[in-house]
């Protein structure tokens, strides 16, 4: 029973910290660990006695646990969801969005075409679509420049990469 008390104890203490430490606007970890300062103050708390392999073998099982958690929960809905809006947002794109592209992803294949190359339907398609990604990345950095979200220095960076 002492055990449990203890416990419980602890968690009420970690989650008055917590609200202490958003009341006054700090992280909480360093409440936390002010907070596992002061207890270790207090006269008289039991000491329970842990193999350090035990302990070891826990937190290795903790992290996994959690690395599997955060795969079913994030990656694997990031993964799809973006595929099944697009394919949504593909079958109601307006014809006035898609005519430009189209226009832009041609001009630009027959700029990097080499001369006297003979383009398959497929070959054009791949073609039309690279240059169509690699505008609409311009377009984005171009965009993220100037909100200020990075430098110019970055910006000029991924523009040479864009280039090649």
């Amino acid at each position: 029973m002492l055990l449990l008390e203890l416990v419980l104890m602890l968690l009420l203490c970690a989650v008055a910290l917590g609200w202490v430490a958003r009341h006054f606007k700090f992280p909480y970890p360093i409440a936390l660990v002010a907070g596992g300062a002061v207890l270790s103050f207090i006269p008289n708390l039991p000491r329970f006695p842990f193999d350090p392999q035990l302990i070891l073998v826990l937190w290795g099982l903790f992290i996994t646990a959690v690395a599997v958690a955060l795969r079913f929960v994030w990656v694997y809905p990031a993964t799809h969801l973006p595929r099944l809006l697009s394919r949504k947002e593909r079958e109601n794109a307006p014809p006035e969005r898609a005519d430009p592209l189209r226009a832009e992803i041609t001009d630009r294949i027959l700029l990097a075409a080499p001369e006297g190359a003979d383009f398959t339907p497929k070959a054009e398609l791949l073609a039309r679509l690279r240059h169509a990604a690699i505008k609409a990345e311009r377009r984005e950095l171009i965009r993220l420049w100037r909100a200020n979200e990075i430098s110019d220095e970055v910006m000029h960076h991924l523009e040479e990469i864009l280039d090649y």
